[in-house]
């Protein structure tokens, strides 16, 4: 990350930097690993597996890294902004802000990008491996998931069923495919909980110690907003050996470091933010959408219950319709209104079971979760006190992040967090009382597991029925074309933007000015255009206040226009001057 913010300070994001930073952090990297085993760590993967758990490990870890590198990102955030902005910022040669109708593009958390962007970038502006660094940090929950276990005394096996458990998720699976950052956000506060819980065992009351969680946490929070909430909980757990008995000293220390560490790595992006906004975390509009409707009781109440609602989606109706009943007789009980404390986006409701990331929920592993927490609460004076910390973290996690996060129906997969740390803070307990039920509950998690393994919504290995996304049947990504996949959610735009991209083409055309809303497809255009060399420049608005970023090369010869009315136009043009391309959704003028 800071690598990336070198280069844009220097205006050097460009391909052959680009390539020489990732060659070095991948030398870093195998320097730690072989001082690892210099000083006898053992690998967590180099330990005895049970073979059928390794089997449906490797299956699950196999499958998706094949859909990672066949598919193109395809989600509605990545062709809106998670992509967009790595193309911007390559076009740039800097991640300074830039003037853009979409804001989220700025202010939302960037290291997520920064990795897409090595990729992209190495590849001179392909999104070939734009997939991979979400299968990566998969991985790295799984791997930490095992971690945590061993810090708390699972055998070997033990540890593989809490991996599976993890790897099992259908938020796990389906993230792990795409360019999202819930995923990587999860990997990091799962560092950041499992160093949390080295020192808790063995506490040192070093700076470097606390340098290294404060890495985590800085990581957790630059990859996604929602890390504050899930993190804070083991900022207290890392902090608190020396808090009893209070040792001021170690106290300082630690804490000085830990924000250290934060702010070297977030520093740039929240001074860009305050510059532009105010605040480091984006326009307050935009905040206030995103934070419960009130802090009284009963609110929170209502926002923790429909929460849980994103994860107990089934593919029965009848279940789903006595659900929603449930739930609107709590809110009744509460004496609040459903449709003032949600009212964006449609307002409540509840998705059947589904495949697609961003309303996919997790059944098995929420009510397996509910199961493991009535049996803490049971039996919490039996269980060995670091399980109960851990499992006191975890929950105080949630319930952070329900008195912080307003419910939205597209949210489920902000959850992603809580799944990857699930397992280890909740299930070693259960697995270890009941292994039985543990191992039937895992059979039933990898059973739920294979349909959003091989027929993801939008990036198929087998297609199948739309489930959750009405008109969304998109062919397998082994056959079908790349640019198809771009649209798999919004087939309707395909078509329209090949025409535009060619417009430009025959007018030879390379700097374009982009006019969007806030949420147009802009990503696509860089996709389809790549070919021809085309760049695009969002029109200044009031929306991206930010000077301009150096190094747009050429003026403006065409204006690409997205989801605007159909009789709007430049103000620039005359009166008699007609578009090279119209439709509803893109429209070139010269």
């Amino acid at each position: 990350m800071l690598g990336v913010e070198l280069l844009s300070s220097l205006g050097l994001v460009r391909q052959l930097p680009l390539l020489l930073l990732s060659a070095a952090a991948l030398v870093a990297f195998g320097i730690v690993l072989r001082r690892r085993h210099r000083d006898g760590a053992p690998p967590v993967w180099s330990r005895p597996a049970h073979p059928v758990l390794l089997g449906c490990l490797l299956l699950i870890g196999g499958t998706t890294l094949l859909v990672a590198l066949v598919a193109a990102p395809n989600s509605w955030d990545s062709m809106t902004y998670h992509m967009a902005r790595v193309a911007q910022w390559y076009d740039h040669g800097n991640v300074e802000h830039y003037y853009t109708a979409i804001d989220r593009q700025l202010w939302q958390p960037p290291f997520g990008g920064y990795l897409v962007l090595l990729g992209y970038g190495g590849l001179g502006g392909r999104d070939y491996l734009a997939n991979l660094p979400q299968w990566i940090a998969g991985v790295g929950a799984v791997l930490v998931a095992m971690e945590i276990a061993a810090r708390l005394g699972a055998s070997q096996r033990s540890g593989y069923v809490i991996a599976l458990f993890t790897a099992t998720a259908p938020a796990v699976i389906l993230q792990s495919t795409s360019t999202l950052t819930d995923l990587l956000g999860g990997f990091w506060i799962a560092c950041a909980a499992w160093l949390a819980l080295a020192q808790y065992l063995a506490p040192k009351f070093t700076g470097k110690d606390a340098l290294w969680f404060g890495l985590a946490l800085g990581l957790a929070l630059g990859s996604k907003g929602t890390s504050i909430p899930l993190g804070l909980p083991w900022l207290v757990l890392f902090l608190l050996p020396a808090l009893r008995p209070f040792r001021p000293r170690a106290v300082l220390l630690q804490a000085a470091a830990i924000a250290l560490a934060i702010l070297v790595l977030c520093g740039s992006q929240y001074l860009r933010t305050i510059a532009l906004y105010g605040n480091p975390f984006g326009p307050e509009a935009v905040q206030r959408m995103l934070r419960p409707a009130s802090m009284d009781p009963p609110a929170l109440v209502s926002n923790l219950v429909a929460h849980l609602s994103l994860q107990l989606g089934t593919p029965w109706s009848g279940v789903n319709e006595l659900h929603t009943r449930a739930v609107a007789g709590i809110h009744s009980a509460l004496g609040v209104d459903l449709a003032v404390l949600y009212p964006y986006f449609g307002g409540f409701r509840i998705f059947a079971w589904s495949f697609a990331e961003d309303i996919a929920g997790n059944l098995i592993h929420t009510l397996l979760g509910m199961v493991a927490i009535a049996f803490l609460i049971a039996g919490w004076r039996r269980i060995p006190r670091p399980e109960r910390v851990m499992a006191g973290g975890f929950v105080a996690g949630v319930l952070l992040f329900g008195m912080t996060v307003r419910w939205q129906p597209f949210i489920a997969r902000l959850h992603t967090p809580t799944l990857v740390l699930l397992a280890p803070c909740l299930l070693l307990a259960l697995e270890r009382k009941f292994p039985r039920f543990a191992a039937a509950a895992l059979c039933a998690a990898m059973l739920m597991a294979l349909p959003p393994l091989f027929q993801n919504t939008l990036r198929p290995i087998l297609p199948a029925h739309s489930m959750g996304w009405s008109g969304i049947q998109p062919r397998s990504i082994l056959v079908e074309s790349r640019e198809a996949q771009y649209f798999a959610m919004r087939p309707e735009l395909q078509r329209p933007y090949q025409s535009a991209v060619e417009a430009l083409s025959r007018r030879q055309c390379r700097r374009v000015t982009l006019v969007a809303r806030y949420d147009s497809w802009e990503y696509p255009l860089w996709a389809l255009g790549r070919t021809h060399a085309l760049g695009f420049t969002h029109q200044e608005s009031l929306k991206g206040r930010a000077s301009l970023t150096p190094g747009l090369a050429g003026a403006s010869c065409a204006t690409v226009v997205l989801d605007h009315p159909a009789d709007w136009r430049p103000g620039y043009l005359a009166p008699e001057v007609t578009p090279r391309f119209s439709s509803p959704s893109v429209t070139v003028w010269p």
